[in-house]
């Protein structure tokens, strides 16, 4: 596929491309993942093409309000009902990010199997979402697992 002059082809191209936008250490680590995929036809995933996936489907937006919040009340940002498919493009799944305590954020909607942490929690309420305190003090604590699972994020 050609793209036009203005589609950033390197992966510093498109870290300038999304300045100001995106933290440049998780836009670079996201690259990373994504350059070293194919895609569903076998082909490599060339940086013109994760640009391409980054602005089609909201990917690490910091400003954004849909996606994944993590423990630390990092936001992994992607366009709605693409929380699936940006897990799939980490190498990782919902039951692994769920375990790990990460909160999915929709349309001022959260979901999060666990007490959220306060960072998380002023994060999810960052984007709309309302927090019932009393509900989330009957959630259970989060505690890591024993051995947890490596995660890029």
């Amino acid at each position: 596929m050609e793209y036009d002059a203005s589609v950033p082809t390197t992966v510093d191209e498109v870290v300038e491309w999304f300045s100001g936008s995106h933290d440049e250490a998780d836009l670079r680590l996201l690259l990373g993942i994504l350059t070293g995929q194919t895609d569903r036809w076998g082909d490599p995933i060339t940086p013109a093409r994760a640009w391409s996936l980054i602005v089609d489907h909201d990917l690490l937006y910091r400003d954004h309000h849909i996606g994944w919040v993590t423990r630390e009340g990092k936001m992994l940002s992607c366009a709605y009902a693409y929380h699936e498919k940006l897990l799939n493009h980490l190498g990782l799944d919902s039951w692994q990010v769920e375990a790990a305590g990460w909160a999915r954020v929709a349309l001022r909607k959260f979901q999060c199997a666990f007490r959220m942490t306060r960072a998380q929690r002023l994060r999810v309420e960052a984007c709309g979402c309302l927090v019932d305190r009393r509900e989330e003090d009957l959630k259970p604590e989060w505690t890591p697992p024993p051995e947890p699972a490596p995660l890029p994020f």
